[in-house]
């Protein structure tokens, strides 16, 4: 099977990267949130995680302060390579909160830049991900069910809903096509806030069905996204649930 998607997702804190003036240098948020994003992304190339940092809220420079940017980026950069140039960038929306991509290309494989922005221009979720890529339906019902529903739980964190719904049976293709999978999407993250975290995931069996549960942390509360898994491993059903 080819892999939908690869080795990192990180960064998952979503309490807000804050771009903010300051008597050292830093970067401005005057601008459109394009900029502020590129500007942010040349920063880490130079390496200047002192700069960096001053884009951060009180919390996010507790929870990634200098040091700990420093060893994120260095492990990105031991997994793909010298960074060699950005691809590609655009401008999104989940729920009330701005959303930027940026494709890069490194050394050994493409990256994805996804930074959340809320509506004060403050950075509130950073993730380096794999692009999106086309996946055809029979290459997504090989693998082990748990391994299939994080690759669909990952390609929803990146909104790529066109994928997501190859997994899909033919009952559910219909009940929830692409948009409908998007505006579920997009009515979850503006209730609960951003993705945060995976803090679990197990697997059980219900009524013969294989049923993977993964509980997340998101940025107002916890939830628990349920997916059910017909005897061909195509999704048969999904849930999003309070978690506790």
């Amino acid at each position: 099977m080819k892999k939908v998607t690869w080795f990192l997702l990180i960064i998952t804190v979503i309490s807000g990267f804050y771009l903010m003036s300051c008597k050292e240098q830093a970067v401005s948020k005057s601008g459109d949130i394009t900029d502020i994003a590129k500007e942010f992304l040349n920063l880490l190339i130079k390496e200047d995680f002192k700069t960096s940092v001053t884009c951060f809220d009180t919390t996010m420079k507790t929870a990634l302060p200098e040091n700990k940017l420093k060893e994120a980026w260095e492990s990105l950069i031991t997994k793909a390579g010298a960074f060699k140039k950005e691809t590609s960038i655009k401008k999104d929306k989940e729920g009330s909160y701005d959303v930027v991509h940026i494709t890069c290309e490194f050394e050994k494989t493409p990256v994805d830049m996804k930074i959340v922005f809320n509506n004060s221009k403050e950075i509130s979720g950073l993730w380096f991900l794999p692009p999106e890529k086309e996946v055809k339906s029979d290459e997504v019902k090989s693998g082990e069910i748990s391994d299939m529903a994080k690759e669909f739980f990952n390609l929803l964190l990146k909104e790529d809903f066109k994928t997501c719904t190859t997994y899909f049976d033919s009952t559910m293709k219909t009940a929830l096509p692409e948009n409908k999978l998007k505006g579920a999407w997009k009515s979850l993250i503006a209730q609960t806030g951003p993705y945060k975290s995976q803090k679990g995931m197990k697997k059980e069996k219900e009524a013969g069905f294989d049923v993977v549960i993964i509980n997340c942390s998101f940025e107002k509360a916890p939830i628990d996204v349920k997916i059910v898994f017909n005897n061909k491993k195509e999704i048969s059903g999904l849930w999003f649930l309070p978690g506790k």
